[in-house]
């Protein structure tokens, strides 16, 4: 049995399409998984700061909501502040290794390099 150049050209296109998007797609899987795993403080309310840096405060009411994350001190590595009364989040991202925030629970919670997310539920 013989295949033609066509038949052979096109089985090559289609195999080189799912060839690349294979990795797109399991790198959105893994975002979305890492998204669901990020520890997270919840606080009674939450702001922006003005500033350059991508700063938020959550105050009032803060608790731990999700993982190991400490009360009191700097915090290290991504974390998420929630709004506890809505359905709003910002993601915290540290970076290289710095403090990414800073924990005085239950009063405040300051995230650097913060950006608000959108959270499917």
């Amino acid at each position: 049995m013989s295949i033609t150049r066509r038949t052979a050209r096109a089985l090559l296109v289609a195999a080189t399409a799912i060839a690349l998007a294979a990795p797109a797609a399991m790198a959105s899987a893994d975002a979305t998984d890492h998204d669901r795993h990020v520890r997270e403080y919840a606080c009674d309310n939450l702001r922006a700061d003005t500033g350059p840096e991508g700063r938020w405060d959550g105050f009032g009411g803060c608790e731990v909501a999700r993982g190991e994350l400490p009360k009191h001190g700097p915090v290290f590595g991504d974390f998420k502040i929630r709004h506890k009364h809505t359905d709003f989040v910002v993601l915290c991202e540290a970076r290289h290794d710095e403090l990414s925030g800073f924990a005085e629970l239950p009063f405040h919670v300051e995230g650097r390099d913060c950006h608000p997310v959108h959270e499917h539920k």
